[in-house]
């Protein structure tokens, strides 16, 4: 009996296989932070009695707020919470650890507190002096004087200088690429969010593929089912800033835009150019 090859015939399009959502999406915190998430998140916060004497802690909420700024209001931050952050340091920036002056921006937007910055002119000579040696603290130092003075921003991504940038990419490469395990994703996007924050140009030559987006999918929900929500929120936070179709810099510290987030009104400095996209 004859075939009837028209029924028979394969779409060769069925022999492709689709894209998952999450690359043409690489992460959406409204979907990829669950509520579940945040109930354990608000559960490890208040759990801690010492927490006003626990930098992390607020450090961890300062994540949560740059993720879901309208949550700002389940951490129940007070004026105690304010006076215990901002004693916990001076506030100038630390390479060996991070600052909590930039948590106080973002937890505490309407307080005013000193900054003890240095000249940026300094930043050239520091970031000019880098060769193999170079810490975590060395990118982050340079996003969170970005976010405490974005009026600054060209200056401090001029004064770091082409020779650190270079420095920068073999960080990414080897902890994204080389190393290719999970607990590199970690470090890896840490590098790769705050190369962000300083510099849009630099940011965008570091051509993060699918493989990024699917370990750290992956990472996430090794930190959820560890119940470690630490680190999933500071993962949560460098994704979030890093798939970002735009950032800014407001009174809050920083905001992130996505495409339908961009009617809504926010004071801010004069816009920046448009960010790279993926």
């Amino acid at each position: 009996m004859p075939v009837d090859s028209a029924e028979k015939r394969i779409n060769i399009k069925d022999l492709v296989l689709e894209q998952p959502e999450m690359l043409s999406v690489p992460f959406d915190s409204k979907k990829d932070v669950t509520y579940q998430d945040w109930q354990a998140i608000l559960k490890e916060y208040f759990g801690s009695q010492s927490r006003r004497l626990n930098g992390p802690a607020y450090r961890m909420a300062a994540s949560a707020v740059l993720l879901d700024p309208g949550r700002i209001s389940q951490f129940k931050l007070s004026e105690e919470d304010f006076e215990a952050l901002k004693s916990m340091s001076e506030f100038k920036l630390d390479f060996a650890k991070p600052n909590p002056a930039v948590d106080c921006k973002i937890l505490f937007p309407s307080k005013k507190f000193e900054l003890g910055l240095p000249p940026v002119e300094e930043l050239q000579g520091f970031y000019g002096s880098f060769g193999a040696t170079f810490t975590r603290g060395d990118i982050r130092f340079a996003a969170e004087y970005v976010i405490l003075k974005p009026e600054l921003r060209t200056r401090i991504e001029t004064a770091i200088g082409d020779n650190y940038w270079g420095v920068v990419r073999s960080v990414v490469k080897e902890e994204l690429t080389e190393k290719n395990t999970q607990e590199n994703i970690l470090e890896g996007a840490l590098w790769v969010a705050n190369t962000r924050i300083v510099s849009e140009e630099k940011f965008g030559s570091l051509n993060l593929g699918d493989d990024f987006w699917i370990k750290a999918r992956m990472q996430l929900d090794l930190y959820r089912k560890g119940k470690d929500y630490m680190r999933f929120i500071r993962l949560a936070s460098y994704l979030a800033i890093i798939a970002a179709d735009e950032i800014e810099f407001t009174k809050n510290g920083l905001r992130l835009i996505s495409i339908k987030d961009k009617g809504e009104v926010d004071e801010k400095l004069p816009a920046l150019p448009q960010t790279r996209r993926f």
